[in-house]
């Protein structure tokens, strides 16, 4: 767990997703978060964020394989929607 938030949102801090990559020695990454008060489906803040994190990764040799949104028994793969999917891929 990386962080915590409220209804709207859930901050972090990249020193705190850095770390727990780094003490376990991963070279590749799949990111998760819940929207327990609505549908799984990404908000432009996910999108955002997660393209910003793909950035990150990547300047440390680090891969961002996908980015998981669950709600309630629904969930949802940004990389495997061809809507988001271009967020995982270089050109």
């Amino acid at each position: 767990e990386i962080s915590t938030g409220g209804i709207d949102d859930a901050a972090f801090k990249p020193r705190a997703l850095i770390e727990p990559i780094f003490r376990c020695s991963a070279t590749r990454v799949i990111l998760a978060h819940n929207h327990p008060q609505g549908f799984a489906v990404p908000s432009s803040a996910d999108c955002d964020m997660t393209a910003d994190v793909r950035k990150m990764l990547r300047t440390l040799e680090i891969s961002l394989d996908d980015h998981i949104i669950v709600a309630g028994k629904d969930w949802f793969s940004m990389k495997n929607s061809k809507k988001y999917a271009d967020i995982f891929y270089e050109y």
